[in-house]
């Protein structure tokens, strides 16, 4: 008996030390080996609550390694054994991750499930003390998730209004939750929604945070955010020079950081300075990213294809442009992630205006941009408008 002891201690103790090495010094591989030889041993042991644990750390880990298919396994390993322990805070949690990894796989209207459950379940139902602290403060971050998920799927106004419930919900005295809840929601939603400044100060929170705790990790991050950021608003100079250092800290640390949204960012900047040959470089890498991963569902596969074709364009490849144009309004359709649908649509209707072919140019545009709802006001939405009133 005491030797269980002393082995579910071992299982909790390296479940700590790995998620303090991730957030903290960004031991990579270490913390991945520690998480990996907790659910091993509590597996053996027969801890249920382990393991649970230890799943935890292990999503997080792949998570932020832009592993979303695996991210997802284990969230759905995760569903699978909160079922079986029967504790209403755990099952809660996995609700939660499970939404979340769903979004990120680009599943956004799956995702939006469960994470509406988290949200909409009774936190008066207690559990075991273990898992108490997700049911309520964790609502932060399933709003900046929930936030995400509407954003993809089209309905602007609301994810600005999820983004926003985000940091209106009350955090904890940890700051690495406060770090996520800016990462996932208002740095990201925000330059959608043209909402520049407030982005800028979102961002600027984050990498204050982060350097206030010495979580090189998220300062890293929040360098991405601000390097996209600058490219959103045009500052390209800055922005891919910003982007740079945060992939030279990344090869450094073997952190991914989403590295194909922020390589699809790099590639725009590239284009943005003339410079067709590095931009393409860039865009191939992120894709490679994707496809050399099996991640080719991933959330952003349709905008990086679409970023491609904006690259080839300039390069007047104006075929190949259009093949990768159609594939990526394939892809966002399926997908049903209607924002990346538009830009696509939008960029194979520029095209066919410069052919001379507008009226095939309005059948491609107008079907899609008539499925919005609401956001009207947005920067995506304010340019195909325009395209269809000329």
């Amino acid at each position: 008996m005491g030797v269980d002891l002393a082995a579910g201690y071992a299982v909790w103790l390296r479940v700590d030390v790995g998620t303090s090495m991730f957030d903290t010094t960004g031991g990579v591989r270490q913390s991945l080996v520690l998480l990996t030889k907790a659910l091993d041993a509590a597996e053996t042991l027969g801890d249920l609550d382990g393991q649970a644990r230890a799943l935890v750390g292990v999503i997080t880990h792949h998570s932020f390694g832009a592993e979303h298919d695996t991210t997802r396994a284990a969230a759905e390993r995760l569903l699978q054994l909160s079922n079986r322990i029967g504790d209403a805070a755990l099952s809660r949690t996995a609700n939660r991750l499970m939404g979340n990894a769903l979004v990120m796989v680009g599943r956004p209207r799956e995702g939006q499930v469960f994470l509406e459950k988290f949200l909409n379940a009774d936190p008066s139902i207690a559990g075991n003390p273990r898992w108490s602290l997700f049911p309520l403060e964790y609502r932060a971050l399933a709003h900046a998730f929930l936030a995400r998920a509407l954003w993809l799927r089209g309905f602007i106004d609301q994810a600005k209004l999820e983004a926003q419930a985000s940091i209106g919900e009350p955090v904890p005295d940890y700051p690495f939750l406060l770090l996520r809840v800016l990462y996932y929601g208002t740095c990201r939603i925000m330059p959608t929604t043209g909402d520049f400044a407030a982005a800028e100060q979102s961002i600027a929170r984050l990498i204050e945070t982060a350097t206030r705790i010495n979580a090189p990790f998220w300062q890293t991050a929040g360098h991405f955010l601000s390097g996209k950021l600058l490219i959103e608003q045009g500052e390209f100079t800055q922005g891919v020079a910003v982007l740079n250092d945060a992939f030279d800290a990344c090869r450094r640390t073997g952190w991914r950081v989403s590295s194909p949204e922020f390589k699809g960012a790099l590639a725009t900047g590239f284009a943005g300075l003339g410079q067709p040959d590095e931009a393409l470089a860039a865009v191939n890498e992120g894709l490679d990213d994707l496809v050399q991963a099996e991640h080719g569902h991933d959330l952003f596969f349709a905008e990086l294809l679409r970023i491609k074709g904006e690259i080839l364009l300039r390069r007047g490849a104006e075929s190949a442009a259009e093949d990768l144009f159609r594939e990526a309004i394939d892809k966002a359709h399926g997908r049903e992630a209607l924002l990346w649908e538009l830009r696509a649509a939008l960029s194979l209707a520029r095209l066919r205006v410069k052919q001379g072919r507008g009226g095939e140019a309005r059948r491609i545009l107008a079907p899609v941009y008539d499925r919005f709802t609401e956001g009207f006001d947005a920067a995506d939405l304010l340019a195909a408008k325009q395209l269809l009133d000329e």
